[in-house]
């Protein structure tokens, strides 16, 4: 009887880097860190702004990327808000401020990936 492999394809959207099921996986704990830190030195802070309404955004930037790797952002986006509003919880911002974050943590993912540059539909 010949061996069979039997493909996995519980991640078929997600290019083939342990990066980007990494990420994908929510290790997010290591970019909660950075985001934290990040926050107040983005264009779209405001002075006072906590960054519990922020935190779901990023998840969702860093997660969505993984989930959403064949994709340009702007296809990807309105998937994404529809999680960041499933998601959000009692974040204070809406989607014009959250949107932001969201594509920010994409972004650090896209370029954290080795020779990924799908940054197509800014």
């Amino acid at each position: 009887m010949a061996h069979q492999n039997t493909p996995n394809t519980s991640n078929r959207n997600t290019p083939n880097t342990s990066h980007a099921k990494r990420l994908d996986r929510a290790d997010f704990a290591e970019e909660r860190t950075y985001w934290k830190s990040q926050l107040a030195k983005e264009p779209y802070y405001e002075s006072g702004q906590q960054f519990s309404d922020f935190e779901s955004a990023y998840r969702v930037g860093v997660e969505g990327r993984g989930r959403y790797a064949e994709q340009s952002y702007a296809d990807a986006e309105p998937n994404l808000r529809n999680e960041w509003e499933e998601m959000k919880g009692s974040s204070k911002i809406g989607w014009d401020k959250a949107k932001h974050a969201v594509r920010a943590a994409w972004n650090r993912v896209e370029d954290a990936i080795p020779g990924d540059s799908n940054r197509n539909g800014h």
